[in-house]
C-alpha cells in the first residue's frame, strides 16, 4: 500500500524591510496618541491622526475586508496581522479625531457639525456600541441632550463594569436632571449597599 505524505505547509512570507519599517513608524505615530488630551492638544491630536491616516491603505483595507481569506495562501496570517494593524490603527485615528470635535464642540455648540462628521466616520468602522466608544457615545447623548439615552448608555456600561461607583453616581445625577426623582433616590440608597466602605457612617 502507497504511504501517503499529507502537502507539506506553505512557508509564511516574512514582512519586507519597506514593510517593517513602515509597520515601526506606525506604531510610533500611533504611541504619540497616548498621552494626548482633546481639550488641551487638540491641534497635535489632528496632527497625528492625520499623519497615521496617511500611512493607511484604506482601498487595500476595504478590499481585504471584503473578500473571502484564501486558507491555502502562504501569507495568510501574515495578512491578517497587517490589516488588523491598519484596521486598529485607522480606528484609533478616526477616534482621536472625534474626541477632538467633540471637546470643541462642548466648548462652541456651533462645531456640532463637524464632531458628527467625526463620528459618522468612526462608527463606519467601529459600531458605537463597542465598549472603546462608550464614554464618546455618552458624551454625545448629553451634548444633544438626550439624557435618557445617557442613562441607557451608563447602564449598560455598568453591566460591564459593576463595581465602577462613578457609573451609578452619574446615573443617579442623570436621573435627577430626568425629574425621576424617586429612582434617583433608589441609586443614591443603593450606592450604599454596593460600596459602605467608601462612605462614613451616619
Amino acid at each position: 500500500k502507497p504511504k501517503v505524505v499529507p502537502p507539506k505547509k506553505p512557508e509564511p512570507k516574512k514582512l519586507s524591510d519597506e514593510e517593517k519599517l513602515a509597520e515601526k513608524n506606525l506604531k510610533l505615530e500611533l504611541a504619540k496618541l497616548k498621552p494626548l488630551e482633546p481639550a488641551k492638544d487638540a491641534k497635535e491630536i489632528l496632527k497625528v491622526a492625520d499623519a497615521v491616516l496617511k500611512q493607511l491603505d484604506l482601498d487595500g483595507l476595504q478590499q481585504y475586508l471584503g473578500t473571502p481569506a484564501d486558507e491555502t495562501a502562504a501569507d495568510k496570517d501574515a495578512l491578517k496581522k497587517k490589516w488588523d494593524a491598519q484596521k486598529a490603527a485607522l480606528i484609533t485615528a478616526l477616534r482621536a479625531q472625534a474626541g477632538v470635535r467633540l471637546a470643541q464642540a462642548k466648548a462652541d455648540k456651533k462645531t456640532i457639525a463637524a464632531f458628527e462628521a467625526a463620528w459618522e466616520k468612526l462608527i463606519r468602522w467601529n459600531p458605537a456600541t463597542d465598549a472603546a466608544n462608550a464614554e464618546l457615545n455618552l458624551e454625545r447623548e448629553l451634548l444633544h441632550n438626550r439624557l435618557g439615552n445617557a442613562v441607557k448608555i451608563l447602564t449598560a456600561k455598568i453591566s460591564k463594569s459593576p463595581a465602577t461607583r462613578a457609573h451609578y453616581e452619574k446615573r443617579a445625577e442623570f436621573l435627577g436632571k430626568l425629574g425621576w426623582t424617586e429612582w434617583q433616590a433608589h441609586e443614591k440608597k443603593s450606592l450604599l449597599v454596593r460600596f459602605p466602605s467608601e462612605y462614613p457612617p451616619f
